[in-house]
């Protein structure tokens, strides 16, 4: 995992516990609770997942300061907006896939669509090989950042390289913890 992964999982993972809850969740959880109802075993609390992985999340990042973190939430957890993007893949990276509304289509795992067969240099097709489209989500640029906050491209990714290098130092103490067994020890 990445810093970058920490990142954008942690941020993602506190604006889906501060967000209002749906409706849906709700009806959701009533009927597990019916379904399960009498069961002796354990059931999932999602909620208490994300709480828990967020945790582990917090420890990997508290190092930062609230400059750092400030910085990293605007870059990654700030979207402004989509953009489409085109890639080539394996013919046997597409799947059918059964839609909302009943129709089959080919995509990725990704939810990328095909486009056309891949083309070589020469202009004959490339075989085995398609072309894809998807989207994502588009992240604010360095420039951006520094044109909202008024402050120099320089000083955002030196504090963003800052929270990279303490996170990445967290992770490897974690991951040192892991393989001595002493997870929870000081």
């Amino acid at each position: 995992m990445t810093p970058k992964d920490v990142l954008r999982l942690q941020f993602t993972i506190e604006d889906s516990l501060l967000s209002p809850p749906s409706i849906t969740g709700k009806y959701m959880e009533q009927a597990r609770e019916l379904i399960y109802k009498g069961h002796k075993g354990s059931t999932v609390n999602v909620q208490e997942k994300r709480m828990v992985l967020l945790g582990d999340l917090v420890l990997l990042t508290k190092e930062l300061t609230l400059e750092e973190l400030k910085m990293c939430r605007l870059r990654y957890a700030t979207p402004v907006g989509l953009e489409r993007y085109h890639r080539v893949l394996r013919e046997s990276e597409m799947r059918l896939t059964k839609l909302g509304d009943g129709s089959l289509e080919m995509l990725t795992a990704q939810g990328e669509t095909f486009v056309r067969k891949a083309m070589m240099p020469d202009g004959s097709h490339a075989q085995g090989y398609i072309e894809v489209e998807g989207r994502r989500t588009k992240m604010p640029t360095y420039p951006q950042i520094a044109k909202h906050l008024g402050i120099p491209i320089r000083r955002i990714r030196k504090l963003i390289f800052s929270a990279f290098q303490k996170i990445e130092r967290s992770i490897q103490k974690y991951m040192a913890t892991l393989q001595e067994g002493r997870l929870y020890d000081a």
